[in-house]
């Protein structure tokens, strides 16, 4: 009997593997790259590269300090005033304020004169402290701002954009073709939005808009992430990538693409690598030791209350760019990572 060659037995063997991967489909090659993704993450992760990076908590101690979210807006006010006294760069709030403050005094005057026919005077009161959305804008004007929006998903593309939805919207994000021959448009590839929740315009028109959405895989955990968003003809930043060009200086920055897909983002001299869709791998950092229970983190945190009462330590915050988040039992936002289920979604 002829004996089979172990080339053969091989090409055999190879060929069964192709067809049994053929016919799981991608969805088991994919759980297959993700899991040794997650493992190779949780062998070689390094603590932060920079010092850059520190997060302001609104944590339960804060909550139990100055009371329940959402603070009225002269409370908020208070803490990006304290952030920016205490020498941070950038401040980034990961966090929505898409209606007016229903305790300022002119939406409660307003409020009482449309449901009662009540013409309510409010007196005695200096003109700053009528409105507590233009007190709050008053002080993001003073530095470089940033507050989240949240673009609402798409499986297609909307030809316009609602600019009743963000009517101080300012375009700073274009777009570059690799080559001339290039045939697609950008937005063939990018990420769409159907619509936007944002900030009222009075704090859009004093900070900058970038979304804080967190796109998770199949099994909920986050791995990569998109820098830029589609709505319409609109490209909008995440708060990341807007966050980066405030802390650089760099007005504007240039999404690259090409028949296949988004390239990346060009930063003047810098070039980040995305994804066709505009995403980047996330390279997660070591979990600090120190992270709370319930908001594990890869950067220093500290309490908001504690950034009120400007007790911590000296430098901790000058020229940081600073992320507001929350860990607060009813407003956590935690999302799973390939290095544990409870990492701090800011």
């Amino acid at each position: 009997m002829k004996k089979i060659s172990p080339v053969v037995i091989v090409g055999l063997i190879l060929t069964v593997a192709c067809l049994l991967l053929y016919v799981s489909g991608p969805t088991f090659v994919q759980a297959v790259s993700n899991y040794a993704y997650d493992a190779f993450i949780r062998q070689v992760s390094k603590p932060a590269q920079s010092d850059t990076i520190v997060i302001v908590d609104l944590d339960d101690a804060s909550l139990q300090k100055y009371g329940q979210w959402p603070w009225p807006r002269y409370r908020v006010a208070r803490l990006p005033q304290r952030i920016m006294d205490q020498g941070a760069a950038v401040i980034g709030f990961d966090i929505v304020f898409p209606e007016e403050d229903r305790t300022s005094p002119v939406v409660m005057q307003r409020d009482l004169s449309t449901n009662f026919n009540l013409n309510v005077k409010v007196e005695g009161l200096p003109e700053e402290l009528l409105d507590f959305d233009r007190m709050f804008a008053d002080v993001l004007k003073k530095g470089k701002n940033i507050i989240g929006c949240f673009m609402v998903p798409s499986e297609l593309p909307v030809e316009k954009a609602d600019e009743s939805l963000d009517p101080t919207f300012k375009p700073h994000i274009g777009d570059k073709k690799k080559n001339a021959s290039v045939a697609a448009d950008l937005h063939d590839f990018l990420l769409q939005a159907c619509g936007l929740t944002i900030s009222i315009p009075i704090l859009s028109a004093a900070s900058r808009p970038a979304f804080f959405n967190a796109v998770a895989d199949g099994d909920s955990i986050v791995r990569s992430n998109p820098l830029v968003w589609g709505y319409g003809e609109r490209i909008y930043p995440s708060l990341a990538l807007e966050a980066v060009m405030l802390y650089t200086g760099i007005p504007r920055c240039m999404v690259v693409y090409d028949d296949q897909g988004v390239q990346g983002i060009s930063l003047k001299k810098a070039f980040i690598p995305t994804d066709k869709l505009g995403r980047i791998i996330v390279n997660y950092r070591t979990i600090r030791e120190e992270s709370n229970e319930g908001f594990a983190s890869s950067f220093p945190a500290y309490s908001a209350a504690d950034v009120m009462e400007e007790k911590l330590p000296a430098g901790a915050l000058e020229g940081k760019i600073v992320f507001v988040g929350t860990s607060a039992v009813g407003l956590k936002d935690i999302k799973a990572s390939p290095l544990t289920q409870f990492f701090s979604g800011v």
